[in-house]
């Protein structure tokens, strides 16, 4: 859909949601569609430094980067 293919994007959610009926199903899960990625694409142009500027985000960095770090050194991995 962020390549202007939208009509070819509708007829595969036709084709393998709506079981080749455009339902209103499929139409939701369409629109759904465009606006997340309308979203994203308006998203992405913040700039990372944005992560540090304030104190707040600062704080939420260093504990999701802790939390990382602390679970790794914890050795409680997936499988043990």
């Amino acid at each position: 859909m962020s390549k202007d293919r939208s009509d070819e994007a509708h007829e595969i959610l036709i084709k393998y949601h709506g079981e080749g009926e455009n339902t209103v199903f499929v139409q939701a899960e369409f629109a759904e569609i465009q606006a997340r990625v309308r979203h994203e694409i308006a998203n992405s142009k913040r700039k990372w430094s944005e992560l540090v500027k304030t104190p707040g985000n600062r704080k939420r960095v260093a504990i999701a980067a802790c939390v990382g770090l602390f679970s790794q050194w914890s050795g409680n991995g997936l499988v043990s």
